[in-house]
């Protein structure tokens, strides 16, 4: 509760935009690592993982492994997509989202958020493509 106007409260407000930017650069590079690790097919210890980004190196993981089986489905003459249509879980689309909004009920009634701007999710295809349409995320591409 200091006086805007005061040369200690335009520091602490300098210094509190400097931390943002540190802390933002860093959760960038860490989601980058996870990223590259997950193409790579190279594994990453739980242990120095937060929650969010385990969900979202085991998503990863899994949209690898799949990919690939498809991959290899495919090279031995079986229709993939025929696979793919089969499977119980919904298709799910990784987004990341420009604006906060609260937490949403998806089409599988889990519940997803709330989120804040630059997380980065993976909902089901649906809410995913509602929420890209609205202008309030965007789809990632890996």
């Amino acid at each position: 509760m200091l006086d805007e106007k005061t040369l200690r409260a335009s520091l602490i407000s300098t210094e509190m935009e400097y931390a943002k930017h540190l802390a933002s650069d860093l959760i960038r590079l860490r989601e980058r690592k996870i990223l590259l690790n997950a193409a790579a097919k190279r594994s990453i210890s739980s242990d120095s993982l937060t929650e969010e980004e385990e969900k979202l190196y085991r998503t990863l993981m899994d949209s690898t492994e799949g990919y690939d089986k498809a991959l290899k489905d495919a090279v031995e003459g079986r229709s993939p997509i025929l696979e793919a249509e089969t499977s119980q879980k919904p298709k799910r689309i990784l987004i990341r989202f420009l604006r906060e909004i609260p937490a949403i009920a998806g089409i599988d009634m889990n519940v997803y958020g709330p989120f804040k701007p630059e997380d980065i999710a993976s909902i089901p295809a649906e809410n995913a493509e509602m929420l890209v349409k609205q202008g309030v995320a965007v789809r990632v591409e890996i």
